[in-house]
């Protein structure tokens, strides 16, 4: 068996639009040439996608599989649904995150994170930096 690096993606959208978010995600990786791999729950609207390397050399695969992932979130984006499912933002989707998220949402997040983390102590410069 061959190891091939992936690049996961962890996406929700509203039920109603799984569907059409699936059969975009596989226009888009046949576009960008690369083979994605789809899987999740997505009876509740998540849906985990594996970009998969296959060999690719490192400028080609960085440059088209971020291509790729930032038309996902653009996609999730306007269909409703946000660059993260159960497993949150991290520092991984912070750049896909805040091109997908307005400066006002983002306001109401650090100060929803102040209440809790007065001191920001908690995962500093993560997201909310």
């Amino acid at each position: 068996m061959e190891f091939n690096e992936q690049l996961p993606i962890d996406i929700v959208v509203p039920i109603d639009k799984t569907t059409e978010f699936v059969d975009f995600t596989s226009k888009c990786g046949e576009k960008h040439g690369l083979q994605v791999i789809y899987f999740g729950h997505a009876g509740d609207g998540n849906t985990h996608v594996s970009i998969i390397r296959n060999g690719m050399g490192e400028m080609e695969w960085k440059k088209k599989s971020h291509g790729l992932a930032l038309e996902l979130y653009i996609k999730s984006h306007e269909l409703n649904g946000l660059p993260s499912g159960e497993h949150g933002i991290g520092i991984t989707k912070k750049e896909y995150f805040k091109k997908v998220t307005g400066e006002k949402e983002l306001r109401y997040m650090q100060e929803i994170k102040k209440i809790f983390d007065k001191n920001n102590i908690l995962n500093p410069e993560k997201v909310y930096c």
